[in-house]
């Protein structure tokens, strides 16, 4: 294993399962569609952050902290399963909720913050660009000195620190995993579709399958930020990566494909998502969320109806969990 040197806090429940989706691929008329279900994961709803964490709390135990603290979205998953992982390990966790002030529904995500008992910070900001504006990062920084001349030691989880390049780790493993079952089907599919926001999940592919010499296309679809900005961030984390593993192989722009799904904009929900969502539970019985693998499947669907994927191609869409979302968006989703 390639990353088998480093610590890890044994979160998940590996490997995931590789499930053909017979059903859908009929109902669009397409290519051979697989769902790798990154969703099963483990913890509270699965999904990558897991995978992620399993290396991020190894860092927390080898350092000997005693306690988290990170920040996200009111419905962030992130924060889900930060607060999980804490809790499975006995450790203290403090989360940083933006664009939001306590005052809103207990519903989807937010709901289960509460269930978990996390305690939560409130940074007053409502757009995404938050997760990196110098004054939430100066903020989270606050809160671990508060914290520390209490006697913890705290552990800032935090994609733009060491957890970003801890995250692509975990995912050049989940390529390796990846790279087994397509052994076992005896096919190496054309396409990978990630579900892409910081870029940290798609370079760890986008590395491992690069420096196992598995041919497959890594297709981000970039939910948040314009394609150009993704790749180049997808790019740098790959790159960081590879340099904590100690490999030679590096990751230019060029390896991997970057698609562009931020219409309508970051958690807005679009008729093409609301049908990809729709056809999925129709056909194969599988859940998607609405924030970022939705509008996977709603990009990947598209591509189908261009005609860039062909019935003679085949494709795999991973899926990264968040379904809890669906029931933050109710209104939105009901028929």
């Amino acid at each position: 294993m390639i990353t088998g040197k480093l610590p890890r806090a044994q979160l998940t429940y590996l490997p995931t399962p590789l499930e053909e989706a017979p059903r859908l691929s009929a109902a669009l008329g397409g290519p051979r569609l697989w769902i790798k279900r990154d969703d099963r994961t483990g913890l509270t709803f699965g999904g990558n952050k897991p995978r992620i964490f399993d290396y991020v709390f190894g860092d927390v135990l080898a350092q000997g902290c005693d306690m988290v603290i990170t920040p996200a979205g009111p419905q962030s998953n992130h924060l889900r399963e930060v607060t999980a992982a804490a809790n499975r390990l006995g450790l203290k966790s403090v989360i940083v909720i933006f664009g939001a002030d306590g005052s809103e529904e207990l519903q989807g995500n937010r709901l289960l913050f509460d269930l978990l008992g996390a305690e939560i910070r409130y940074f007053s900001t409502n757009h995404h660009d938050a997760y990196y504006d110098p004054a939430l990062l100066e903020f989270t920084e606050k809160i671990r000195a508060e914290f520390e001349a209490k006697g913890h030691k705290p552990y800032v989880v935090h994609f733009a620190t060491r957890s970003g390049v801890l995250g692509t780790v975990a995912h050049v493993e989940a390529a390796e995993e990846l790279a087994k079952q397509f052994e076992a089907m005896n096919r190496v599919p054309d396409f990978l579709y990630v579900p892409t926001g910081s870029g940290v999940t798609t370079s760890g592919f986008v590395l491992g399958f690069k420096h196992l010499g598995i041919p497959i296309r890594v297709v981000g679809c970039s939910v948040i930020w314009p394609p150009a900005q993704t790749a180049g961030d997808t790019v740098r984390y790959a790159n960081a990566g590879a340099e904590e593993l100690g490999l030679s192989t590096r990751v230019t722009a060029g390896d991997f494909t970057m698609l562009d799904a931020t219409e309508g904009g970051y958690e807005v929900i679009t008729p093409p998502v609301s049908e990809a969502i729709r056809l999925l539970a129709k056909n194969e019985g599988i859940l998607l969320d609405p924030t970022y693998n939705g509008k996977a499947m709603a990009t990947l669907i598209a591509q189908i109806r261009n005609g860039a994927l062909t019935a003679g191609h085949t494709a795999v869409l991973l899926h990264t969990g968040g379904v809890p979302a669906l029931f933050g968006k109710n209104k939105e989703l009901a028929s």
